[in-house]
């Protein structure tokens, strides 16, 4: 039986489609077994936080004499674009293989009768077109410019680096809030999003009228 569990696996993907996975795919950032992951967790670290410290430093805002407005001291930049952020990339692939091995369970542990297998895949094709959809995805995506934007232009009590003197949006605060803060939440939001769904697949509940299996937002066997 444990074999049949090992070698018997669905082919379920709740990572590989909609609109994010095919622009890394036009970039050439992913391959067929994404052998490229950790090249692709530098690059959007690289991408979220050098510029910022390059176009800070062009004006002086990098290291200075008020640690407020020094980015280099900024430590919750380090933290979210040097540590979390990959993080998140490497978190993907975690819960594509947690996935993958949840639903094989379901159809090789016979908890899914045979009779009911084809309604099975049904339910698993429905489910990844959900979390692939373009729709989900666009609504992540302006979700995380909303934050971006309210974090930077309406939640600026303190000075910061984001500005100059003359209380003008720096060139690293432009970066700031339209390419690191925006792919940090974006991934951020896409995480806490493929993390729900893999959370609903890992509480399955007896249907007590059919005695199948029903998960949490899916529709149950019917």
């Amino acid at each position: 039986m444990t074999d049949s569990y090992s070698t018997r696996l669905v082919k379920y993907s709740i990572v590989r489609g909609g609109l994010f996975y095919r622009l890394q795919e036009r970039l050439r950032l992913l391959d067929k077994n994404d052998s490229r992951l950790v090249e692709r967790a530098l690059l959007f670290a690289l991408i979220a936080w050098f510029p910022l410290a390059l176009l800070a430093n062009f004006q002086g805002l990098a290291v200075n004499d008020n640690p407020h407005k020094s980015l280099l001291l900024d430590f919750p930049v380090y933290s979210r674009f040097l540590i979390a952020l990959p993080i998140f990339v490497f978190a993907e692939n975690l819960i594509e293989d947690r996935y993958v091995i949840i639903a094989s369970y379901f159809l090789n542990s016979g908890i899914v009768p045979k009779d009911e297998r084809s309604t099975y895949m049904s339910i698993l094709a429905s489910s990844q077109r959900l979390v692939l959809s373009p729709v989900v995805e666009v609504v992540l995506f302006v979700m995380a410019y909303g934050v971006a934007v309210y974090s930077v232009f309406l939640d600026s009590a303190k000075p910061s680096w984001e500005y100059t003197s003359d209380s003008n949006l720096s060139w690293a605060g432009g970066w700031y809030v339209v390419i690191s803060l925006p792919l940090f939440h974006f991934l951020l939001l896409r995480w806490v999003w493929l993390q729900r769904r893999q959370c609903a697949m890992e509480r399955p509940r007896e249907h007590q009228r059919h005695g199948l299996v029903a998960f949490r937002g899916v529709p149950a066997f019917q």
